[in-house]
């Protein structure tokens, strides 16, 4: 559902909220079955759709998603921006260099764990998709 629905007390639905119902559907296919720089996807489909914060009398949107639709960005593990990878080893390479970056201790063994990595990571049309749509 959509910020606005989950969020207003009125039950109008209108066609703005159903595009943006599909674009979440949207998300929630890609992080579901696409390598991206998701770490922990049940966890963060938890705190994207799941989530919700109380308004004393009714419950209202979580966090992650009106924040996503208020800033036009989705992020994730480290504050980064959602990604999507053609395959897991691109993914894989990206959460090295995301986890050396946040903890100079891990940069060599994240070294030693990626044998190759890539120069330059291709990324699938859903990224552009998404980030024209927010």
């Amino acid at each position: 559902m959509s910020v606005h629905a989950l969020t207003s007390r009125r039950n109008i639905t209108l066609v703005k909220d159903e595009m943006e119902s599909f674009f979440h559907l949207l998300v929630y296919m890609s992080v579901r079955f696409l390598p991206s720089n998701v770490r922990n996807v049940p966890r963060f489909i938890h705190d994207y759709f799941d989530a919700y914060s109380d308004r004393g009398d009714w419950h209202a949107c979580g966090g992650i998603k009106s924040t996503a639709m208020v800033g036009g960005m989705i992020l994730v593990d480290y504050g980064l921006p959602l990604q999507f990878f053609w395959d897991q080893a691109s993914a894989d390479a990206m959460m090295a260099a995301m986890a050396a970056a946040a903890d100079p201790r891990r940069a060599s063994a994240a070294s030693q764990s990626v044998t190759s990595p890539p120069t330059v990571i291709m990324q699938p049309p859903i990224n552009a998709i998404l980030k024209t749509l927010l």
